[in-house]
């Protein structure tokens, strides 16, 4: 059981390939509070898994006082999560490496991604794709990557540079603007007449 722990992060770049590739799977992301053996995943890692791995039931395998520790913006993304998806696409995928996918709800794309190995992973994430979906925010390790995640709105661009820390996760929301939500110059040039 042990070795299982030591090789969470590989293997979790994996199931989204064989276990999940045909349909749902019986899964319970974010185990984050200390157990006997200790995790070697990063919770960003741990929350970007409820989001990679897709079932019809997702049963957060945590206790209440961790998600309380969580920025609200974080609870507010597990909150929204819908059991189905409209869309998925997979954005990078490397079993045993990385995986990063991105799924759309209505008017929200969740895009969540893994490290599966020991060692940092530079990104440059192509988000040309979701241009219309400007309203984008990010969770990432926190100060203590085991326990925290943090949580930062993420500057309109085309593309995100990240380094994916050892073991580490990311989720990356982006939701469409909508006239009311348009600055002050009144662009609607990504609104359809």
């Amino acid at each position: 059981m042990h070795a299982l722990f030591e090789e969470a992060a590989e293997l979790n770049t994996v199931l989204p390939f064989t276990r999940n590739a045909v349909g749902p799977m019986d899964t319970t992301p974010i185990a984050c509070t200390p157990k006997k053996y200790s995790r070697k995943t990063t919770a960003a890692h741990e929350l970007a898994t409820a989001l990679i791995f897709t079932s019809g039931i997702i049963h957060y395998a945590d206790k209440p006082e961790f998600f309380n520790t969580l920025p609200s913006e974080a609870v507010r993304i597990l909150q929204d999560a819908p059991a189905r998806w409209d869309e998925t696409r997979c954005l990078v995928g490397e079993p045993g490496r990385v995986a990063i996918f991105a799924r759309r709800s209505g008017n929200t794309w969740f895009i969540a991604g893994i490290n599966g190995t020991d060692t940092p992973l530079p990104m440059i994430l192509d988000l040309s794709l979701f241009n219309g979906f400007r309203n984008r925010l990010v969770i990432t390790e926190g100060a203590d990557a085991s326990m925290q995640v943090s949580a930062a709105p993420l500057p309109f661009s085309n593309q995100w540079k990240h380094d994916l820390p050892p073991r580490g996760g990311f989720i990356l929301r982006a939701q469409r603007m909508f006239p009311t939500e348009l600055s002050d110059d009144g662009d609607r040039s990504q609104f359809p007449d």
